[in-house]
């Protein structure tokens, strides 16, 4: 009896060792393993994709998950076989520069669902990734990205995309669209601006030769057009973070609070602690990159007047004084007399720090 056990178990070991070695594991070109198992669907892919055809997918994975991970590896076969660094992201921009939204499933069951990954993504809303089941095909819309657009710019959050450039943020146009769609897209009202209530649309007529311009509230959320340019009015403010950085002789050495234009050598000085005493004023300097000293107290022309009379040289000599100067000028160095700023009626103590100075 015991032998007769053993003999069934050992022919099914047989059996098992067979089905698996013998019977084909298939595989698309792009090496995703398409045999069922008991523990995944069946979906497919059309439409303007990287690649297209049936995946398995896992039971429970919701739409976004599937379509990120049969990209990637469809990308990694791609982009592997590219030469350059400049190439590989020159391919995967391509690649990765799929429609995102009016996505529609295909069910058993007849229902056409339509989704938007682009919204999903921004809210978090469940109803635009919904979980796959078999049989599903997903199909992802051709878009003409020249004519089906709209692009927002202003006091928006968002000031960059792969569409467009650090002044707007371009979309795909959706028939429904509002204008609550567009500030979703643009990351929302930039609330650094002042009173931004209202927004102005730009609409072509279909030649492209005649533009209508017309200002909306924001609140009323109007439906947009497919083309429409908006521009979100507001005021804007120059609350920013401007800073000198003071270093060497001082109390307080280290960065220093400024106004955007009107805070004066002499206020940071004083905001630094003021000089030690065995401070030498006479080697203190201002630098400012790239030579930015608008002040006519700084033109390179008047400068080289001063230093010529200040130096007791040779004439011979001077084309060295004119190079040294030169040189200071293009590193953006300012000849100030630091030994005057404790005068409030001298030209040093007036003079106007910007942002980015180096005082040293």
């Amino acid at each position: 009896m015991q032998k007769k056990k053993m003999a069934k178990t050992a022919l099914l070991t047989v059996v098992l060792l067979f089905q698996s070695y013998i019977l084909p594991q298939n595989k698309n070109e792009f090496n995703f393993d398409t045999t069922p198992r008991q523990s995944t669907i069946s979906v497919t892919i059309g439409g303007d994709f990287i690649v297209s055809g049936s995946y398995p997918a896992v039971i429970g994975e919701r739409v976004d998950q599937f379509v990120t991970r049969i990209f990637n590896v469809a990308k990694s076969e791609r982009v592997g076989t590219t030469a350059s660094a400049e190439q590989k992201e020159m391919v995967f921009k391509q690649l990765a520069d799929f429609t995102k939204r009016e996505i529609k499933i295909k069910r058993v069951s007849g229902q056409i669902l339509t989704i938007d990954l682009e919204k999903y993504r921004l809210t978090g809303d469940y109803s635009q990734n919904p979980y796959l089941q078999n049989d599903d095909v997903i199909i992802f819309p051709f878009n003409d990205r020249e004519r089906n657009f709209v692009f927002i710019t202003g006091a928006i959050n968002r000031n960059a995309s792969s569409w467009g450039n650090n002044q707007t943020v371009k979309f795909q146009f959706v028939e429904g669209d509002r204008l609550e769609d567009a500030l979703l897209f643009a990351g929302g009202i930039d609330e650094g601006f002042d009173k931004v209530t209202s927004a102005e649309i730009s609409r072509l007529d279909a030649s492209g030769e005649k533009e209508t311009k017309f200002t909306v509230t924001i609140s009323d959320n109007p439906l947009l057009k497919r083309g429409d340019r908006i521009s979100i009015i507001g005021v804007e403010t120059f609350r920013r973070d401007y800073t000198v950085t003071v270093a060497g002789e001082v109390y307080r050495p280290g960065t220093i609070a400024i106004s955007k234009g009107s805070s004066t050598l002499k206020e940071v000085i004083e905001k630094a602690g003021g000089f030690l005493p065995n401070a030498d004023l006479s080697r203190a300097e201002l630098i400012r990159g790239a030579n930015v000293f608008k002040s006519t107290l700084f033109s390179e022309e008047l400068d080289q007047f001063l230093m010529n009379r200040m130096a007791e040289i040779n004439p011979e000599d001077s084309l060295s004084l004119l190079i040294d100067n030169k040189l200071r000028f293009i590193r953006g160095n300012g000849v100030i007399d630091f030994t005057t700023i404790s005068d409030t009626a001298s030209a040093a103590s007036k003079f106007s720090v910007r942002n980015g100075d180096y005082i040293n």
